[in-house]
C-alpha cells in the first residue's frame, strides 16, 4: 500500500515529491490495480471503458440503400413508375425491370438491377396513356443518374465482423450509437473505481457567504464532476474537522480515497492513519492548489518563465481502463 503526497505548483518539492514524479506514480498505481469487469446495457455504458473489442455483428449498412429521396430507376428513360419503397421495407429480392422506376426515400433498400437514384428535384412525372411516366427534369444532367449514383452499397461503412472499437476505448455517445447500429445490446466494460472524498478543514464553509475567518468549500461541489470525467464514481462526500473522532466515516472499501486538507496546517495524521488502515491507496495533499492554481501558476514558472505542467491532468483518463 502506497501513500503519495501531492506537491505544490510547478516543480516544488514542498511535500517531498516533484509533481511529475507524483503523477507518474499515481498512474502506475492505477495501472497495477485489478479491474472488475461487468456486462452492461449500452444505454448505461457512457463514460465507461471497454474490456473487449467491439466488432460489427452485421454489415453497415446491412443492405444497399438510397442516399437520396427520389426514384430508383433501371435502364434508360422514360421510366414507368411503380410502387414506392419506404425506409424499413424488407429488401426486395426481385430485380427492378429495365425501363421502370419506383419512388424511394433516403435509407430505403435498393432493389437489385437498379441503375441509380434520380433525385426528387431532378425528375418529373407525367401521365401517358393513363399511367405515370418518369422523365428527367430540364435541370437534370443528361446522364443522370450515373450507374450507382446515390446508392450506398451494403457494407460501405463496415463489413460484418470488422473491428469497430478497440479494447480500452472510452465509450462516448457516438461510439455507443455505433455499437447499437452494429447490433450490440450489451458490452463488457471495466467498472469505474469507487471514490470516497473526505474534505477536512475547520475553516471551510459549505454554503453562502463564508463567516468571518472562513472560506468556501470549493472541493465538494467540483470534485465529483472532475472525477466522473476521469472515469471514477464518487460514492460519498464527507466534511469533517481535523481532529480524531470528528470524522465519522466507517472507511468502507473503496478503490480510491481522497483527503483534501484545506489550507490549515494542523495535524491530520489521524485521518491518514484511519484510511491507510483499510489497505487502500491514499492520495493526500492540498488538492485545491493543484486543481485550482493561480493565474500566475498557469501562465509561467517564475524562475524559468516557461509554461508549467498542466496541473489539471494529475490523473490520466485511461488510468481507470
Amino acid at each position: 500500500m502506497t501513500t503519495m503526497p501531492m506537491p505544490a505548483a510547478g516543480t516544488s518539492t514542498r511535500h517531498g515529491t516533484p509533481w511529475l514524479e507524483a503523477r507518474d506514480r499515481a498512474r502506475g498505481l492505477g495501472a497495477g490495480r485489478p479491474t472488475t469487469t461487468t456486462r452492461i446495457s449500452i444505454a448505461e455504458a457512457a463514460g465507461l471503458t471497454l474490456r473487449e473489442p467491439v466488432r460489427a455483428l452485421l454489415a453497415l449498412p446491412p443492405h444497399a440503400a438510397s442516399a437520396m429521396d427520389g426514384w430508383v430507376v433501371a435502364g434508360d428513360p422514360p421510366w414507368s413508375v411503380g410502387d414506392p419503397i419506404d425506409a424499413g421495407h424488407e429488401p426486395d429480392r426481385t430485380a427492378l425491370p429495365s425501363g421502370t422506376a419506383r419512388p424511394i426515400c433516403t435509407g430505403a433498400p435498393v432493389p437489385p438491377g437498379a441503375r441509380g437514384i434520380l433525385r426528387l428535384e431532378n425528375g418529373e412525372v407525367v401521365a401517358r396513356g393513363g399511367r405515370p411516366e418518369l422523365h428527367r427534369a430540364p435541370n437534370a444532367r443528361p446522364d443522370e443518374p450515373r450507374p450507382g449514383e446515390h446508392i450506398r452499397p451494403a457494407g460501405e461503412e463496415a463489413a460484418a465482423g470488422e473491428l469497430l472499437i478497440a479494447r480500452g476505448s472510452v465509450l462516448t455517445p457516438p461510439r455507443i450509437a455505433l455499437c447499437a447500429a452494429s447490433g450490440h445490446d450489451q458490452l463488457h466494460v471495466a467498472m469505474p473505481p469507487s471514490v470516497d472524498l473526505l474534505v477536512l478543514g475547520n475553516e471551510l464553509s459549505s454554503s453562502g457567504v463564508p463567516r468571518p475567518g472562513a472560506i468556501r468549500d470549493i472541493v465538494s461541489p467540483s470534485f465529483p464532476a472532475m472525477l466522473a470525467a476521469l472515469g471514477a464514481a464518487v460514492q460519498r462526500i464527507e466534511r469533517c474537522g481535523e481532529q480524531a473522532g470528528e470524522c465519522k466515516t466507517d472507511h468502507t472499501d473503496r478503490n480510491v480515497r481522497i483527503l483534501d486538507t484545506g489550507i490549515e496546517k494542523q495535524p491530520v495524521q489521524y485521518h491518514y492513519d484511519a484510511c491507510e488502515a483499510d489497505g487502500n491507496d491514499l492520495f493526500k495533499g492540498e488538492f485545491c492548489q493543484h486543481l485550482f492554481p493561480s493565474e500566475k501558476d498557469v501562465q509561467c514558472n517564475d524562475s524559468e518563465k516557461k509554461p508549467v505542467p498542466d496541473k489539471h491532468s494529475f490523473v490520466e483518463r485511461d488510468q481507470f481502463s
